[in-house]
């Protein structure tokens, strides 16, 4: 054979090697569908009165979060977001507001996923507090946008969401998330 032959099969042998070795064995592409809920654990209490517009609110992810029977998210990893918007309470009794936005959450493939901005109010902690009385984590997970777990209090207006509560947050649109 000539010497271009063994070039041109040197280099498609190479090129197949580097083909095999971008995918890892026996992973898979997970599509994620647009609001798939992730439990996130709060780090630190939550006030609403203390809380700058524009703090960093960390979490920890607190149950693993499966898709077609693949662990897509798991339980621990690492989640933070933004308090976007921070109102005071108004007239008429209406209470004060905290909007956690750019929350992102880290995919078992290392990747951010990002979650749609998550709403606490007053009126949102009654609504979920009671659905999560006594609820596990994993009945907390399936509540709804925003599921509190016991232990959340509201007073004068002002919001509080001690460490350690559950909140729900949804995924923001479609992704796709290799697992092993």
């Amino acid at each position: 054979m000539s010497r271009n032959v063994w070039i041109r099969l040197a280099s498609l042998a190479v090129g197949a090697l580097l083909l095999a070795l971008s995918v890892a064995p026996g992973s898979a592409a997970v599509p994620v569908p647009a609001g798939t809920t992730v439990g996130l654990k709060l780090l630190n209490t939550l006030d609403s009165q203390h809380l700058p517009q524009g703090s960093q609110i960390h979490f920890k992810v607190a149950a693993d979060v499966l898709v077609d029977r693949h662990t897509i998210i798991r339980a621990g990893a690492p989640a933070t977001g933004t308090a976007t918007k921070v109102s005071k309470p108004g007239v008429f009794g209406s209470s004060s507001q905290v909007i956690i936005g750019l929350l992102t959450v880290t995919a078992v493939d290392k990747k951010p996923l990002k979650l749609q901005d998550v709403k606490i109010n007053a009126d949102s902690l009654k609504k979920n507090v009671a659905g999560a009385v006594g609820a596990s984590v994993a009945g907390a997970i399936i509540l709804g946008p925003v599921g509190l777990a016991s232990g959340a209090l509201v007073r004068g207006g002002w919001v509080q969401v001690p460490a350690g509560s559950i909140i729900n947050a949804a995924t923001q649109s479609h992704a796709s998330v290799s697992v092993p």
